[in-house]
């Protein structure tokens, strides 16, 4: 908002000041009890600075006003600031008419005030890009360094942020117990920024892009075997299912054959095809700061995982991840959720599962888990809302919001 602001004084004080013209200065017109003044070529000073502030005007000494900056001009103190306050009262000798030399230094120190104006307000916006340029570069720097980390680094760095987690949870909950005891209560619950300890997200359309990955690869499958092409929709009709299952539905004889020529065309193509969805990894770090046990629980095959990792490395350790060969049964059936809480020790009270199918969401019901479904997959909002998940979040940042208090 101030940024925006700056830059529209900054055009209007560039306007004023192309438009003003020394040369053809009038005599001042001293009619009235107004106490307008007049600038070079007749037009009043009051309307200079309603091109500037949109006729906000405010009596008072120095002509111009706003937050921060001071400065000398004509011997009067101006203060500069996001509003522009112009006087009707300029100095004597402009206001009792002493000819055009007079009326051209006092213009001159408008020009001057308004010029010193329009440099301290561009100053400020730099500067103010340069701190958001600095935050920028910190965070993605600090993301790098964790997805080049070793995992066993990670997990110790994961081990010693959840002990100060704890020791502040346990201060703020010491400090509610007294402040029960003085109040009369026995007990007063301790204040969790989390709304589930237990965050599981699907992988692929969720943590990673991999839509486009999988969208080729069951292209290059069908022409290659069945010499047919397909619908985008159709292809993707089945993500965050097992991908046999979803080759049998396409031709059940030869369900084999495009299995292989599927995962043959996706491990060769992972590294060229997979991105990462922005804001992404700094979501999963700041719910791991927060204390957050987090996990995956995706359909796809142990090697499939490890690629995507190889290409795209995570910022964490994962608490868990589940794979298609931990589970005799697969989503939309709640047993891979079921065995990711037993491994974390966790309820169903406490875990959200977070994905990006229809699959994802009938999955985390039938386990007894908050769903909670992202738009920025392969499935629109209306196919998520029909599985009536807790919530729809259409970014990262919506969903920090969703899963803290």
């Amino acid at each position: 908002m101030g940024k925006s602001l700056g830059v529209v004084v900054v055009l209007a004080v560039k306007l004023v000041l192309s438009e003003q013209d020394l040369g053809h200065a009038q005599p001042v017109d001293r009619s009235g009890d107004s106490g307008a003044t007049q600038r070079a070529g007749g037009e009043p000073l009051d309307h200079l600075f309603e091109q500037v502030a949109g006729g906000n005007q405010r009596a008072g000494r120095g002509g111009l006003r706003a937050s921060g900056l001071r400065g000398e001009c004509g011997g009067e103190v101006v203060a500069v600031s996001a509003q522009y306050v112009s006087s009707p009262r300029l100095p004597a000798r402009a206001r009792d008419g002493y000819g055009e030399q007079s009326r051209r230094l006092d213009l001159g120190g408008s020009q001057t005030c308004l010029r010193a104006m329009e440099a301290a307000l561009t100053q400020q916006a730099l500067t103010a890009q340069h701190q958001q340029q600095s935050k920028r570069g910190a965070a993605t720097t600090m993301l790098d360094q964790r997805r080049r980390g070793r995992p066993i680094d990670l997990a110790l760095q994961r081990s010693k942020r959840r002990g100060w987690h704890q020791r502040s949870v346990e201060r703020t909950a010491k400090v509610f117990a007294a402040y029960a005891s003085t109040d009369g209560r026995d007990t007063v619950s301790p204040v969790h920024t989390l709304r589930w300890p237990v965050v599981l997200f699907d992988l692929d359309g969720t943590v990673l892009d991999t839509v486009e990955l999988i969208r080729a690869s069951h292209e290059h499958a069908l022409r290659e075997v069945l010499g047919v092409t397909m619908t985008d929709e159709q292809l993707m009709a089945g993500i965050g299912t097992p991908l046999r299952e979803q080759m049998e539905k396409f031709s059940a004889d030869n369900a084999d054959e495009l299995f292989h020529t599927y995962c043959t065309w996706n491990h060769a193509n992972t590294a060229r095809l997979i991105e990462r969805y922005d804001g992404m990894d700094e979501l999963i770090v700041e719910l791991e700061r927060e204390g957050a046990r987090l996990g995956i629980v995706t359909s796809k095959m142990l090697d499939a995982v490890d690629l995507a990792w190889k290409a795209l490395p995570p910022p964490i350790v994962w608490d868990v991840v589940i794979t298609i060969e931990d589970s005799t049964r697969h989503k939309p059936h709640p047993e891979p959720l079921q065995v990711a809480m037993d491994r974390l020790e966790a309820t169903p009270a406490e875990t959200v599962y977070i994905g990006d199918s229809p699959f994802d969401l009938q999955a985390a019901h039938a386990a007894g888990c908050a769903a909670i479904g992202v738009t920025w997959g392969a499935f629109d909002r209306d196919a998520l809302a029909a599985e009536n998940p807790l919530e729809i979040v259409d970014d990262p940042a919506e969903l920090l919001r969703v899963l803290t208090v």
